[in-house]
């Protein structure tokens, strides 16, 4: 079963992607799941594909978003990260529907961030 989406790598501004021998570096495969990270200057996304058998389709399971943040009291920066899981924050999502904005604003929910560094 293939499939695909539009929007899961991000080609533009994704630094690796810049040099398309190294995309797989950011790709990791097995059995019935699919994690690529997109890597930027200073933050990443990862995304988490899972199959579902059923439906026989490829869904999104997990979104992660990471980036330095300022801390207010401390003025230092933190990494945080936030995550958005299926489907206890986002709707079903055929890999093809993905839309990395409307996700971006489910990761940034205060309830899903976490400081991480």
């Amino acid at each position: 079963m293939s499939d695909r989406s539009p929007q899961a790598v991000d080609c533009l501004y994704n630094d690796v992607a810049r040099n398309a021998k190294r995309l797989d570096d950011n790709l990791t495969l097995k059995s019935q799941e699919i994690v690529y990270i997109n890597q930027q200057a200073r933050s990443n996304v990862a995304y988490t594909l899972k199959y579902d058998m059923a439906k026989k389709a490829w869904y999104l399971a997990e979104a992660s978003s990471t980036a330095p943040t300022e801390n207010p009291q401390s003025g230092k920066m933190d990494v945080s990260r936030g995550t958005a899981r299926y489907p206890a924050d986002i709707a079903w999502t055929p890999i093809a529907q993905i839309a990395p904005e409307q996700l971006q604003k489910a990761m940034d929910k205060d309830k899903h961030r976490a400081i991480i560094q």
